[in-house]
């Protein structure tokens, strides 16, 4: 295989990478509606915004746990380097607070569902502010 063809083969998996991703987005969003509608253990995930910062935490009842943190910058990025950032964020968090532990599933699921939903309002927030 020539760098040429293993360019354009890299280019399409690339792009197969980019509808992938946004097809899980779509996932996520029916799954956290569904979750929210059936959640026994009555968890959700909030952001404590602080201008271009945002700080999300699992709440579940009075206990609040300090889950993940991203900003502008991570946004910006492809979806693929957003979701990496989420992931490296709670893996971080995670070591620095003791917790020697991967969060369960269903709360990476609720930290993405989140952090998508905030991702979606700034960029139509950029767009639109760009139009104008």
């Amino acid at each position: 295989m020539t760098l040429q063809e293993a360019e354009v083969k890299l280019s399409k998996v690339n792009e197969e990478l980019e509808v992938l991703l946004r097809e899980r987005e779509k996932a996520l969003k029916e799954w956290s509606t569904a979750f929210h509608a059936e959640n026994p253990e009555n968890i959700t995930c909030v952001d404590e915004n602080i201008e271009d910062c945002h700080r999300l935490y699992l709440l579940n009842g009075e206990s609040k746990m300090f889950a993940c943190l991203f900003g502008r910058f991570e946004m910006k990025g492809s979806q693929d380097d957003f979701y990496r950032a989420l992931d490296n964020s709670m893996h971080m968090i995670n070591t620095a607070n003791g917790r020697d532990f991967d969060l369960p599933e269903y709360q990476k699921n609720l930290i993405y569902a989140k952090a998508i939903e905030i991702r979606e309002d700034f960029t139509s927030w950029n767009n639109t502010s760009r139009n104008s």
